[in-house]
């Protein structure tokens, strides 16, 4: 799986934002769901399903990967802004010894938090949260950029628009439960030929503990239609990433 999938996530610039009064919630708070403290280490789990093309049909390659970022130093850009540099590091299991993977970076840009990796900058949140309010994250990076998985060609950022759909609200996965979380839909986008569904969850005074990314393409449309895109899907990827500490 080639390292870029990894963006983030996806994780930015000047973006314009649709933006809700509220008297409820300060700017301080807001900032508990992403906080930026130099020397924290995120400790993640990755699973992913890698939809390859081949003549004999396509092929499904599955992994696990364990992630470890740690925010190293904090760093000034020519314009004197201060923001975070983010070393990520994988290995394959528990006892494998860790191998960096790239360099992020990430800042409280006003009211937005900016996460740049492999020189694409996405907007993940806007502050101060409220259920409903969207924003557009591609101001930089624009819908129709392209990316390659397995070799192949996709337009990953079609369809994305932000929305927080939780605000406050409990979550648990993997036996780990918040009681306090902002779930954001990035994406909720099918075509039939492409689907782009990502959910991401942040909790109060940790930060991301879960994602979600489902960027499949497929030409089969008539034959296909009533099959799930977990059968259907001929390229693209599945990744599932959950908070371990």
């Amino acid at each position: 799986m080639k390292k870029s999938l990894y963006w983030a996530l996806l994780g930015c610039a000047t973006i314009s934002c649709s933006m809700q009064e509220t008297d409820n919630y300060s700017i301080d708070f807001a900032h508990s769901y992403y906080p930026l403290r130099l020397g924290e280490i995120r400790l993640f789990a990755l699973d992913s399903l890698i939809f390859d093309p081949a003549a004999s049909g396509t092929r499904i390659d599955s992994s696990r990967t364990y992630v470890m970022e740690i925010v190293r130093d904090t760093l000034r850009d020519l314009s004197g802004n201060p923001y975070y540099r983010i070393e990520r590091y994988e290995r394959k299991d528990s006892v494998a010894p860790w191998k960096i993977s790239r360099v992020a970076t990430e800042r409280l840009d006003g009211q937005r938090l900016v996460r740049t990796e492999d020189n694409l900058p996405l907007v993940k949140i806007v502050f101060p949260p409220s259920l409903g309010l969207t924003w557009n994250a591609l101001v930089f990076v624009g819908e129709n950029r392209k990316v390659e998985v397995a070799g192949e060609s996709l337009e990953m950022f079609k369809g994305w628009s932000p929305r927080i759909e939780a605000y406050d609200a409990p979550f648990s996965y993997a036996g780990k439960a918040y009681a306090t979380t902002l779930g954001v839909m990035v994406a909720d986008f099918d075509s039939k030929i492409e689907l782009r569904h990502i959910k991401e969850r942040y909790a109060k005074e940790i930060g991301l503990v879960y994602r979600e990314l489902y960027i499949l393409d497929t030409q089969c449309i008539a034959a296909c239609q009533n099959q799930p895109w977990e059968k259907k899907a001929e390229k693209g990827f599945i990744l599932r990433e959950w908070r371990l500490n």
